[in-house]
């Protein structure tokens, strides 16, 4: 079901109205307090509201698409996401990520499983993209 039918959904309604809020939450300045009144969840700021009318003449607009998921290993289960319909947008700076190739991969790999005794760790860096600024804003 899309988020839209979800939220409609008299046995769904109250669980994905709550993740979509924490998502707007997240990506603007918070949402919720704890009982001893710390922010619940702490906003990223990576959005803002701004009326219509503030939109630069030269900048389009795009639509916002909102996915949604259930992750039964994650604390939060259901997932809501919200992503930028970037086929509408103009960015000219660089919104690549650098990546290790795959002869890096294998080298590393390797290594580790021909050590005796080794330990590998990996590492998720949480809302990287949300924090990485761009040189230029985009509108939804």
């Amino acid at each position: 079901m899309e988020y839209r039918d979800l939220i409609k959904h008299p046995k769904f309604k109250d669980d994905w109205l709550l993740s979509g809020g924490n998502e707007f939450g997240r990506l603007f300045n918070g949402i919720g307090k704890n009982a001893d009144g710390t922010q619940q969840f702490v906003g990223t700021n990576t959005c803002v509201w701004i009326d219509k009318s503030q939109v630069p003449k030269n900048k389009k607009v795009t639509y916002a698409r909102i996915v949604v998921d259930v992750r039964p290993e994650k604390a939060e289960p259901n997932r809501t996401r919200i992503t930028a319909g970037g086929d509408k947008l103009d960015y000219y700076g660089d919104v690549s990520t650098e990546t290790a190739s795959l002869e890096t991969a294998k080298i590393s790999f390797n290594s580790i499983v021909s050590t005796p005794g080794a330990k590998f760790m990996t590492m998720d860096i949480s809302n990287m993209y949300l924090n990485t600024p761009l040189k230029d804003f985009q509108y939804m």
